[in-house]
C-alpha cells in the first residue's frame, strides 16, 4: 500500500518505451540531449504528464514594442515649382518616400500620378504652406524643398517638429543632376536617421 503511494515518474524514451525514473539526477540527466521529453507521473495511478523542453525561447516583446518596431516613420518629400521635373527622378532613385510635386496653376486639385507620386496646385506661398502643413499633420515627416528663401523662412516659421526646411537655390549647384543628386542624399540620410532605433 505505501509501494502505491510513492510518486514515481516515467519517461517516454524515443522509440515509445516507459522508462522509470527513481531519482531526480537521472531524469534531469535523461533529458538533457532531448529538445523535448514527456513523463507521466504516478501515485499508484496516473495523476498527470508533463513536458520538459530545452529549446531556448525568446523572451515576448510587449504589444507596445511590438508596434514600434513595426511601424517606421514614413518621409515625404515636397517640391516647389523651382525644381519642376525633379520629382520622377527621386521616385526612381529612392524607396518608400512620397514625392508631392508643386506645380503652381494648371490643376484644380492633387492628383496622384504613381504609387508614390503627387501633384498640387498652388496659387501664392499661402498654399505652398497648407499643403506642407496638411501633410505633416498625417503623421508623415515632411522634407520641404525650396530655392525661395521668404518661403524657406515661411516654412520654418511654422515650427512643426516633423518638417525639416531644405533651402536650395538652384543657381548655387553646377546644374539640376548635381541638385536632384543632393535632395537624394539628403532624403536617405533622413530616413536612416529616422528610422534607426526601430
Amino acid at each position: 500500500m505505501k509501494e502505491n503511494n510513492k510518486i514515481k515518474v516515467f519517461v517516454i524514451s524515443d522509440n515509445g518505451e516507459v522508462v522509470e525514473i527513481d531519482d531526480l539526477d537521472r531524469l534531469i540527466e535523461s533529458l538533457r540531449y532531448k529538445e523535448e521529453s514527456k513523463a507521466i507521473v504516478v501515485k499508484g495511478e496516473i495523476i498527470g504528464t508533463l513536458t520538459f523542453s530545452s529549446k531556448t525561447k525568446e523572451p515576448l516583446e510587449s504589444p507596445e514594442k511590438h508596434e514600434k518596431k513595426a511601424k517606421k516613420t514614413k518621409v515625404v518629400a515636397v517640391l516647389d515649382q523651382m525644381f519642376r521635373g525633379f520629382a520622377n527622378i527621386i521616385v526612381r532613385e529612392t524607396e518608400n518616400i512620397e514625392v508631392h510635386e508643386i506645380l503652381g496653376r494648371g490643376l484644380e486639385s492633387r492628383v496622384k500620378i504613381g504609387e508614390r507620386l503627387f501633384r498640387h496646385p498652388a496659387k501664392d506661398d499661402f498654399d505652398v504652406l497648407k499643403i506642407v502643413e496638411k501633410l505633416a499633420k498625417e503623421e508623415n515627416f515632411v522634407a520641404f524643398f525650396t530655392g525661395d528663401k521668404s518661403l524657406a523662412n515661411q516654412a520654418s516659421a511654422l515650427r512643426l517638429k516633423n518638417v525639416m526646411v531644405y533651402y536650395m537655390p538652384p543657381n548655387e549647384y553646377p546644374g539640376k543632376e548635381s541638385l536632384v543628386r543632393t535632395m537624394i542624399s539628403e532624403l536617405n540620410k533622413l530616413t536612416k536617421k529616422l528610422n534607426n532605433n526601430y
